[in-house]
């Protein structure tokens, strides 16, 4: 062969080695290749990637909450549907990119490289509502982010006593399970009130919670190791339009109603009745009541307070109702006794009973007709008579009726200003000043 031949066998042979060396710098295969991610190795996944062990690795945790499932005063749990954005530096896989082609990113499974063990302290999900993604993405700097997305339910100390007018403070709080803060460090990517602006924005569910707030908190847990943590306080605050129409309003009504019945008259025997249903119906909310709320409960809500209130007023009315209508009954027994009297003293006074001997001589007899004196004093003393037994009754059964007359108005008002007392007193210390802002 001659010399030419060789030498354009040889440059051909250069051409087509260069052709593919940069057909593969091209490509993803020869990134990874580049990067050691074919090899069988479990160095990239099971070392922490620095290049100085002493330096930390600094982990951002950036987290928004797509919607407020929600709150169970049970449980005392809070459901939110979340996504959660953890970056970190992986010193080792970076290259070039103007090298491979202008690739400046790549995605890289999860089990094939170094991920931060990170875990949430308030977590209390079942497993598998929290679905971390199977890809890595990687960039030509070496800065990694993975993403984690799902139903997160965590412990919240939930405290009821305004409720439905309450607002809750829940932490979310981040940290390594096993590397202290010398070997990494929680952060964020981006600013806590971005975070806060975005979650507004992007919140999905308009139901009973609101997002009011949420900061962030870096923090330290001391003990064998210093652990770097990361807190989200996260605020929310109930709607209390559905509270207010199935509770409030209902038994505000119903006391109106026991106040209206004063107004009937005890002869009518309505009055009782109507209260005993007012008293059952106000019951019966409060067994529904006693289904939302925990039972560990320290301080006894507001609501309940309310309930007990306006049940203990009721039953109070309804114990004066039960006093007015034993003094009307003891008033028409007394009396019935006098008219009993009256009519006996009148037969014994006219003188109906007589000996009978007398009877028997006067059917015999045929009596005399009286004469107009005599009848005239008769007539005289029938009246007298009549006149004496109904003052006699007057004085002797009107009492009972004019005492539960006096005792109604005095209750009546006594009570009217019990209840404005008890509504004004609740509204200023129930509502929280701007809660309806």
């Amino acid at each position: 062969m001659s010399p030419v031949w060789t030498v354009a066998v040889v440059a051909l042979s250069a051409l087509v080695v260069v052709s593919g060396h940069l057909n593969l710098n091209c490509s993803y295969m020869g990134l990874t290749q580049y990067l050691k991610l074919t090899s069988a190795t479990d160095d990239l996944s099971i070392i922490r990637p620095v290049l100085d062990w002493r330096h930390a690795t600094v982990v951002s945790v950036d987290m928004l909450i797509y919607g407020i499932l929600g709150v169970d005063e049970m449980t005392q749990t809070v459901t939110t549907h979340v996504w959660i954005l953890v970056g970190w530096t992986n010193e080792i896989l970076t290259w070039n990119a103007s090298e491979f082609c202008g690739i400046s990113s790549l995605s890289v499974p999860r089990t094939m490289i170094w991920n931060p063990d990170l875990y949430i302290l308030e977590d209390a999900s079942d497993s598998g509502t929290l679905v971390k993604g199977p890809m890595v993405i990687l960039d030509s700097m070496g800065e990694a982010a993975s993403f984690i997305t799902g139903k997160l339910t965590t412990v919240c100390s939930l405290n009821l006593r305004l409720y439905p007018f309450d607002i809750q403070n829940c932490n979310i709080s981040f940290m390594s399970l096993s590397m202290s803060e010398d070997e990494l460090r929680l952060g964020l990517l981006k600013e806590e009130v971005i975070k806060k602006q975005l979650s507004s924005k992007v919140l999905m569910t308009k139901g009973e919670w609101e997002l009011i707030e949420m900061d962030v908190l870096q923090s330290w847990q001391e003990g064998i190791m210093n652990k770097s943590q990361l807190r989200y306080k996260v605020t929310l605050k109930r709607k209390p339009m559905l509270h207010i129409i199935n509770f409030i309003v209902p038994l505000f009504y119903l006391l109106i109603l026991d106040l209206a019945s004063f107004f009937i008259s005890h002869s009518s025997g309505e009055k009782l009745s109507f209260k005993v249903t007012v008293l059952l119906s106000i019951s019966v909310l409060l067994l529904i009541l006693q289904d939302m709320l925990p039972s560990t409960e320290d301080q006894l809500p507001l609501i309940a307070s309310y309930c007990i209130g306006i049940f203990a007023l009721v039953g109070v009315s309804l114990l004066e109702c039960m006093l007015m209508c034993f003094l009307c009954n003891l008033d028409e027994l007394c009396a019935k006794r006098s008219q009993k009297r009256g009519s006996s003293d009148k037969d014994i006074h006219t003188g109906e009973p007589a000996v009978v001997s007398e009877q028997v001589d006067l059917k015999l007899r045929k009596p005399a007709p009286p004469s107009d004196r005599d009848l005239l004093a008769m007539i005289l003393q029938e009246v007298k008579t009549a006149e004496e037994a109904v003052v006699n009754a007057e004085k002797t059964t009107g009492c009972y009726a004019k005492v539960a007359r006096i005792i109604d108005i005095i209750f009546f008002s006594l009570y009217l200003l019990t209840v404005v007392v008890f509504f004004t007193s609740f509204y200023f210390y129930w509502v929280p000043s701007g809660f309806f802002d």
